[in-house]
């Protein structure tokens, strides 16, 4: 009898789960820096920053999921930003192979600033530093680590982590707000085993600074090894409400450092997600709208006349003397997990608004998805002559981006 009653239970158990699978996969997309007469261009900091060696691999990680209303894909990238029209072009490649929506697909940068350019603002001497085959090739790499994702997709069950820390979190810019908010969500598969712990975390990645020169996933790298060697599986780190300016404090800008600091996450990951039971997951939705951004900054527009964003222009609309930049925002629902998508780097001010419209216990806030539309500053703190300013779209930014995200959620 007992042997029929603990059986009973596992089916039951197993059913109640079975209507959420979800795989994960991963892939190096580390550039080739071996020929020197073709040099990688390093993202961020000062231009002209050629990589010299690698210090350790990029990685491309893929978490796909389903329920009964299909699938839905995050995607990262060990980069500053991935711009519009390389999402869209990897999108259709997704849409086409895999049958997936393209309004299910998300597609995230890290904002790494020791990988390669893949903006277009820092090569030598003002040139671009974008290499265009690079980008064509990690396409595939995309498409394929997607692939391998969407085949591996079983049954699952959520935990779900939630901690404050703000111990390497430094906030350079006044007043001094700091989104210390460290989220999480680990699935596993009915045997307990771990097929992707997801990561949300508001800091830079720029542990290394522009004096470095060897290609590094910067701290993100060593958060998602910790992961996955404690826990197993994938491990998908996506940066949140960074704008403003939420940097590592590190008296030393060195790999120690930035191993001090992924491991230092790590292990507030892991007491986060101790002893939790894994939940129910009953449904899975995601809703996405189309917005334009106004660019009002002179400096963009002068870009993207001279070709500096390369294919990004074709996707500019222009309206008399006026240009609009096409992004989305995104509304995803997993169980008691609530996300929302942003194209660039919110302010936490922001950032706090946003968590605000979700009414769930883990309110998750994903920044640079399908887009780097750079700094989205609150209305209240707008400044002619600021660093973030003068990397923004412009003033009606902020207004834009809250009013998108009000209509979508009033549409659910």
């Amino acid at each position: 009898m007992r042997q029929i009653l603990v059986l009973a239970l596992f089916f039951s158990a197993a059913h109640a789960f079975a209507g959420f699978s979800a795989g994960a996969a991963k892939a190096k997309m580390t550039p080739d820096v071996s020929d020197a007469a073709n040099p990688v261009w390093l993202a961020g900091y000062q231009g002209g920053r050629a990589a010299t060696g690698v210090h350790d691999d990029l990685w491309i990680t893929a978490l796909a999921m389903n329920h009964d209303q299909g699938s839905v894909l995050f995607i990262t990238v060990d980069l500053i930003g991935y711009m519009f029209d390389e999402v869209a072009e990897v999108k259709n490649l997704i849409h086409k192979e895999l049958d997936i929506a393209p309004s299910k697909i998300f597609i995230f940068s890290t904002h790494n600033h020791s990988g390669p350019d893949s903006i277009g603002l820092w090569g030598k001497d003002g040139k671009t530093g974008k290499d265009q085959a690079y980008l064509d090739s990690l396409r595939r790499k995309i498409l394929a680590c997607a692939g391998e994702a969407v085949k591996s997709m079983k049954p699952v069950r959520a935990v779900f982590g939630k901690t404050r820390y703000d111990n390497p979190i430094e906030d350079s810019r006044p007043p001094k707000i700091i989104n210390d908010l460290l989220l999480s969500m680990k699935l596993t598969d009915m045997e307990g085993h771990t097929i992707a712990t997801l990561v949300n975390y508001a800091m830079h990645a720029e542990v290394l600074n522009g004096k470095n020169t060897l290609l590094t996933s910067d701290y993100p790298g060593v958060l998602r090894e910790q992961l996955e060697k404690k826990l197993g599986g994938v491990a998908i780190y996506i940066t949140g409400d960074i704008g403003g300016m939420q940097s590592p404090f590190v008296l030393f800008h060195t790999f120690w450092s930035r191993e001090r600091v992924g491991k230092a996450l790590a292990v507030q990951v892991l007491q986060s997600l101790m002893g939790k039971l894994p939940e129910e997951v009953p449904y899975l939705r995601a809703h996405a709208s189309e917005i334009l951004f106004p660019i009002e900054n002179k400096r963009y527009i002068q870009a993207i006349e001279s070709g500096m964003f390369g294919r990004s222009s074709q996707f500019i609309q222009k309206a008399g003397d006026k240009y609009f930049l096409p992004a989305d925002v995104a509304f995803v629902q997993i169980g008691p997990a609530q996300f929302i998508t942003v194209p660039g780097e919110a302010f936490p001010e922001v950032g706090n608004v946003l968590r605000g419209k979700m009414a769930q216990d883990y309110p998750f806030v994903l920044g640079l998805a399908n887009n780097e539309i750079g700094y989205i500053v609150p209305d209240d703190q707008w400044n002619d002559s600021g660093y973030e300013e003068n990397m923004s779209l412009g003033p009606q930014t902020t207004k834009t981006l809250l009013k998108a995200v009000s209509e979508l959620l009033d549409k659910i």
